[in-house]
C-alpha cells in the first residue's frame, strides 16, 4: 500500500473509546443498521414495520401473516337466526295487558237518627232502639197529636211550627220520667215512649205536659196547642 493511500485511511478512521479504530465504510453500516432498527420499532405510517436493506437502498414491505387465532379485543358480532332469507328479524315484545283498575263503591252514608230541627230522635232512631230493645220499647209506644199545628204552620210559617215542636220536646224530661222518650216520627207528629204505662197511666202524662208546654209557649210568645195521646198505630220495623 502506497503512502497516500495509507495517509488516505488513516484520515477516514476514526478513534473509538477504548482506543480501536473503524474506518467511514464500517460507520455507514452502523448508522444504517440502527436506522434500520428504529424504523422497524416504529413502524412506517400505515402500521406495517419497513426493512431497508443496507447497501442496497431498496425498501420491502414485510408480507403480513395472518393470526391463527382473534385477538382478545375482537368485537363478534352477535348472531341473529331468521326463519326465511326475506324474513325481517322482529324482536319479541312481551307487553303485558293493562289491569283495569278496581271500582270501589262509596259506603253508604248512615241514616240519621236525629231530628236537627229539635234534637229528638226521629223514625231511623225509633226503629233502631226497637231493634235493640224489642217490645220494651213497641208496647209502650203512643202518638202525641198536636192541635192545630198544620194550621200554625199554614198560618204563621214553619218557623213558628218548627218552634213549638221544639218547646214540647224540651218540656219532656220535666214533665215525663227518666226512661220516658219522645220521638218525632213526622212532620207534625211526636211519637211518646212511655214503658210499662197503661192509657190511663199516658193520660195522666199527657195532661201534665199539657201544662208544662203551655208555660213554656207563653214565656216564648208562641200559639197555643192543644196534646192529647192516642194509641200508635204506625208499626216501626
Amino acid at each position: 500500500m502506497s503512502d497516500a493511500m495509507q495517509s488516505s485511511g488513516a484520515a477516514d478512521a476514526a478513534s473509538l473509546p477504548n482506543g480501536d479504530t473503524f474506518t467511514t465504510e464500517v460507520g455507514e453500516l452502523l448508522f444504517s443498521l440502527q436506522a434500520l432498527l428504529i424504523r422497524e420499532v416504529q413502524g412506517d405510517a400505515s402500521g406495517v414495520p419497513v426493512a431497508r436493506l443496507a447497501g442496497l437502498g431498496e425498501t420491502h414491505l414485510p408480507t403480513p401473516v395472518a393470526s391463527a387465532a382473534p385477538s382478545q379485543f375482537e368485537v363478534v358480532a352477535p348472531t341473529v337466526t331468521s326463519s326465511g332469507p326475506d324474513e325481517a328479524f322482529s324482536p319479541q315484545v312481551t307487553v303485558f295487558p293493562e289491569t283495569a283498575p278496581v271500582a270501589v263503591q262509596p259506603a253508604e252514608p248512615e241514616p240519621a237518627l236525629f231530628d236537627p230541627s229539635t234534637g229528638a230522635p226521629n223514625l231511623n232512631g225509633l226503629r233502631k232502639d226497637i231493634e235493640r230493645q224489642g217490645s220494651r220499647i213497641s208496647a209502650g209506644l203512643v202518638s202525641l197529636d198536636i192541635n192545630p199545628l198544620a194550621e200554625i204552620r199554614a198560618t204563621h210559617g214553619d218557623l213558628s211550627a218548627e218552634a213549638v215542636l221544639r218547646a214540647i220536646v224540651e218540656a219532656v224530661p220535666f214533665a215525663l220520667r227518666s226512661q220516658d222518650q219522645v220521638y218525632r216520627t213526622g212532620l207534625d207528629e211526636l211519637t211518646l215512649c212511655v214503658p210499662e204505662a197503661g192509657l190511663s197511666d199516658a193520660a195522666v202524662m199527657s195532661l201534665r205536659l199539657q201544662m208544662a208546654v203551655k208555660d213554656v209557649l207563653a214565656r216564648r210568645e208562641l200559639p197555643a196547642v192543644i196534646l192529647s195521646i192516642r194509641p200508635y198505630q204506625q208499626v216501626a220495623a
